[in-house]
């Protein structure tokens, strides 16, 4: 690797090398589950009952279950939010078909965590499929190696699949993630074992971007162009699909045949379809699963009396957003933006909805402390806009020659991610009725009906919805960059730029962020980017909130990263029952 490597890239190796010196010598059940145990000691990475673990931007020390000394065996039942509504990879963005991807198919590269040696939102990566992380003799090339892997029809994985799926994601005219790849030039491949991929520019997150998480998992051509792809999986990685039953039950079982032994401990992996709180409260109550879903703060507290014995996992995540069609009256005027987040009350919205927990947040998020994102408060004379001030947003409307304003309000339905999320939605609409007399149609939508709408930028009014810039993925400033860039002539739906957003120093600054491999350099431009977001007020965010994720603790090496089961949750191939 060349001296003149990407801060991202050296962050890794030497993180990767500090493990590896932290490690030394030091070498997953039916569905009625027994026992009980407690977690590690490590506080970044499990805790027995009434153990709070926060994210921290160091690196934990390596734990000895991090070994490879794991009990072969046993069924795991996981809990997730939504079901896949198809598994096609390449034309549906679904963060539900990538997290039953994670399973059976590898990236070049994938995340670490998940497992107890980094903190869950840790977002440094490893190799996969690639022996190693790639020789780089310029910004713009990585030269990958491949690791002797089968796909599960029994065929050797080679550089001709992994340039066939990444061009695939990158060039197809039906791929859903075409905006995730703009930075890729092409991909070479001189020999059967060998890749290179080139990008268009210096590509700060290209490393990342080549994770296999929701998008970058290697295909096979014959597979993928097949009948068979629509109805079931077929990949390189841990877990073989066995079938699926929509929307209850998704089965996968060990792949005695996968290259990187003594992986995956498990024999089988259950992924169960979503449910209301009751559903689930009831399930990990019974002993029937063992992962759940990230649960509010009430719902936490509810399932630790459940079950005292249960690991919990906790993180400060993204605060929630009221999103707009800024390209669209009344909400292309900045001014009406501006009063309807300073008709807020997020104080009232916390202590009703996570027992006070929590703090204001910016649309690009503090949480992920390695770019440098500021405080709302410290957003200068912009922070007023988080402050509840109703004359000043009665001003703003006045001014704007807003009166009478009507619009809807689309949101989750309380199955996918609880009521809590449901309750703020609801109240925030019952304060700018107060506080504005303004009216707002309710719009309670199932998880699938979000992301093929809202989700997508296709919708009326504004939308509620959890993350914003803040969610953690191999590669952020991916989202950073899409979630608001926009060509002169504005975006048409599908689009990544929900909120439409057309600004032409923000689209230009979201650009050179990604081209910027010196981390100063990239974090002051950050710094453009959330201070004009929170002086046009682009996105209306209001709090941050804990995520906490229960285990039963005879899952052994496990951690849960802060979106655990929003995409590829691979890690489960390290997982094992004590």
């Amino acid at each position: 690797m060349t001296k003149d490597t990407s801060y991202w890239t050296k962050t890794l190796v030497s993180r990767r090398a500090a493990l590896r010196v932290a490690m030394g010598t030091a070498a997953f059940g039916a569905l009625s589950l027994v026992g009980c145990g407690g977690g590690s000691d490590n506080k970044s990475g499990g805790g027995g009952a009434g153990t709070e673990i926060k994210a921290t931007s160091e690196v934990p020390r390596v734990t000895e279950a991090d070994s490879k000394n794991g009990k072969p065996g046993g069924r795991l039942v996981i809990q997730p939010t939504g079901y896949a509504t198809t598994l096609v990879l390449v034309t549906t963005n679904n963060n539900s078909t990538a997290q039953m991807a994670g399973f059976t198919h590898s990236g070049l590269l994938s995340l670490k965590n998940g497992r107890p040696i980094v903190d869950g939102s840790d977002v440094s990566v490893q190799p996969d499929l690639a022996v190693a992380l790639p020789e780089q003799p310029d910004q713009m090339t990585y030269i990958f190696k491949l690791n002797d892997a089968k796909f599960h029809n029994g065929r050797a994985v080679t550089s001709e699949d992994v340039k066939y799926s990444l061009e695939r994601y990158a060039f197809a005219a039906d791929s859903a993630y075409k905006q995730n790849w703009t930075w890729l030039d092409k991909v070479d491949n001189p020999d059967p074992k060998t890749v290179v991929v080139k990008t268009k520019a210096p590509y700060a997150d290209a490393i990342g971007a080549l994770c296999g998480y929701s998008d970058g998992f290697i295909m096979a051509k014959e597979w993928e162009e097949s009948a068979d792809a629509k109805t079931k999986l077929m990949g390189s990685g841990p877990f073989l699909f066995v079938n699926t039953e929509s929307p209850v039950i998704t089965r996968f079982k060990k792949n005695p045949d996968y290259f990187m032994k003594p992986y995956p401990y498990l024999d089988e992996v259950h992924v169960l379809g979503n449910a209301d709180f009751a559903k689930r409260y009831a399930d990990f109550a019974a002993k029937n699963v063992h992962v759940t879903y990230w649960h509010a703060a009430e719902e936490r507290d509810q399932l630790k009396q459940a079950r005292p014995d249960a690991k919990l996992f906790q993180h400060q995540y993204a605060g929630y957003n009221v999103i707009m069609r800024t390209d669209q009256a009344p909400f292309k005027d900045e001014r009406v933006r501006q009063a309807l987040s300073m008709a807020i009350d997020r104080k009232a919205i916390r202590e009703a909805t996570s027992k006070g927990e929590g703090e204001p947040d910016q649309a690009f998020s503090w949480t992920i402390k390695t770019w440098g994102f500021r405080k709302p408060a410290d957003l200068g004379a912009a922070a007023k806009y988080w402050n509840l001030d109703v004359a000043a947003a009665k001003q703003l409307l006045s001014a704007a020659g807003v009166s009478d304003l009507k619009t809807k309000m689309s949101h989750w339905d309380p199955t996918v991610i609880g009521q809590a999320y449901v309750d703020q939605a609801t109240l925030i609409q019952t304060q700018w009725r107060q506080n504005l007399g303004i009216q707002t149609e309710d719009v309670s939508l199932p998880f699938a009906q979000m992301f093929s709408t809202a989700a997508v930028g296709n919708y009326e009014g504004t939308y509620f919805f959890p993350g914003g810039g803040g969610v953690i993925s191999a590669a952020p400033g991916v989202a950073f960059k899409n979630g608001v860039f926009s060509p002169p002539e504005g975006v048409t739906a599908p689009t990544p730029n929900t909120g439409h957003i057309n600004d032409s120093a923000l689209s230009a600054a979201a650009e050179k962020q990604s081209t910027q491999v010196n981390l100063e350099d990239r974090k002051a431009t950050f710094k453009i980017m959330e201070q004009i977001m929170a002086d046009k007020m682009y996105r209306i965010t209001t709090n941050t909130f804990t995520t906490t994720y229960l285990t039963d603790p005879k899952v052994a090496n496990i951690q849960m990263p802060i979106t655990a089961t929003n995409s590829a949750l691979s890690s489960a191939r390290y997982w094992w029952f004590a």
